[in-house]
């Protein structure tokens, strides 16, 4: 799905990482850094593949984007709703998910290294094989993940896992 953001340099790089994700000629991966889309709706967005650093997305509206196979790295995701939205294969690196909505998000597959995850609600989100490593879990909602395979080392904090999912 391609989502217009209304910043045409910015909605032409989007095309092109749409066509790049569908291999279709003339495609060209996102590799951003700095950019902002804080507030913005991305809902549905194709963002599979893509290497953002120290983007800001705070608010954002992401339900149903693709973030898989995506590089993250000290991006700011706090208060976003990524309700349904999939991370698989996604490598994150020091993101901030405070306050955010992961619900039924999918994060198979996934690392999520020194990611803030305090607060965030990841109620109904598959965890299968993924790593949370030094995560920062405190005050997390992690009701019905599903949970196979799923590490989860030197975190800080438990969150709520009751009634997880052992599918």
């Amino acid at each position: 799905m391609s989502a217009a953001v209304g910043d045409p340099e910015l909605d032409r790089r989007l095309e092109l990482h749409r066509r790049w994700a569908r291999f279709d000629e003339g495609g060209e991966r996102l590799v951003a850094a700095g950019l902002t889309l804080s507030g913005r709706t991305l809902a549905g967005l194709d963002l599979s593949g893509a290497v953002l650093r120290g983007c800001r997305l705070e608010g954002a509206s992401l339900r149903g984007a693709d973030l898989s196979g995506s590089h993250l790295v000290d991006c700011s995701f706090a208060g976003a709703d990524a309700t349904g939205a999939s991370f698989v294969k996604a490598q994150l690196q020091r993101c901030d998910f405070q306050g955010s909505s992961l619900c039924d998000a999918d994060l198979t597959r996934s690392s999520w290294h020194a990611v803030d995850l305090r607060g965030a609600d990841l109620t109904g989100a598959s965890l299968v094989a993924t790593l949370l490593h030094r995560c920062d879990l405190r005050g997390a909602v992690l009701h019905d993940v599903e949970l196979r395979r799923t590490s989860v080392v030197e975190t800080l904090g438990d969150g709520d896992w009751s009634a997880h999912g052992s599918g």
